[in-house]
């Protein structure tokens, strides 16, 4: 995958996903002008240069973030996922080698990926971590006007909601999460919206509208990191019998 690559399919995906997406307090009008917006953004033409998407009135910075402990060489998670990958493709290479399991040569393999522990410490670690780094991007670019957004991916596992140590049945949601919200409130007057895509859900935080949002957080809420499963199985039948 080459670079740009990996922004470019998470916006495609909020873009064809748009009817799923939350917008929290934010006003019917105020939700067309972000859709208006989202579909403007083209790739930025210096592909190394910040932000990833730009616009007449604004820009779109993606990254990624997940609960999984992090080291110099990157995240758990995303060092697990590609050797995992690495493995399932060597594996298809090999088929004729496996043994048959019968007279009808059905070979079948599953494999499944090593997974890394997940915590809501290093959740908030990895959010504030890269956000910092990309606000640092951020305040070195020159064109500031319009629309500011950065689109946070999180590409690990996924939180359950508590309420009182029960769980509520629902998936994490940043409009849930008062400790990240008055995180985000401080760039309120730098940042216009953070856009929180997930594998369940795609939610659009307009920062202006956090103290609004806190509101409607009930009392109690925590989160706890769920089971992440990435299973490969590979069929393979012998025509030529």
């Amino acid at each position: 995958m080459k670079r740009g690559d990996q922004e470019l399919k998470c916006l495609e995906y909020v873009r064809k996903n748009w009817r799923q997406i939350q917008f929290p307090e934010m006003s019917p009008s105020e939700r067309t002008s972000f859709l208006e917006f989202l579909n403007a953004a083209e790739p930025n033409p210096q592909a190394s240069d910040f932000p990833d998407f730009v616009l007449k009135d604004g820009f779109i910075e993606q990254f990624q973030i997940n609960g999984s402990r992090e080291t110099r060489k990157g995240m758990a998670h995303n060092i697990e996922v590609s050797k995992f990958e690495k493995h399932c493709a060597e594996v298809s290479t090999k088929l004729p080698e496996w043994e048959g399991s019968g007279p009808v040569e059905v070979h079948v393999r599953k494999d499944e990926m090593n997974v890394p522990a997940y915590s809501r410490e290093d959740f908030l670690k990895s959010f504030k971590k890269h956000f910092n780094s990309h606000m640092d991007s951020f305040h070195k670019y020159k064109k500031c006007s319009g629309f500011r957004t950065f689109l946070v991916e999180n590409t690990g596992v996924t939180f359950g909601v508590y309420q009182n140590e029960k769980y509520t049945c629902e998936l994490y949601r940043l409009s849930l999460d008062a400790e990240l919200l008055d995180y985000l409130s401080e760039y309120a007057g730098e940042l216009t919206y953070v856009i929180f895509r997930s594998a369940q859900l795609i939610e659009v935080i307009a920062l202006d509208k956090i103290t609004a949002i806190k509101k409607r957080i009930p009392d109690g809420i925590t989160f706890q990191a769920g089971q992440y499963h990435n299973v490969n199985v590979t069929l393979c039948i012998d025509l030529s019998l």
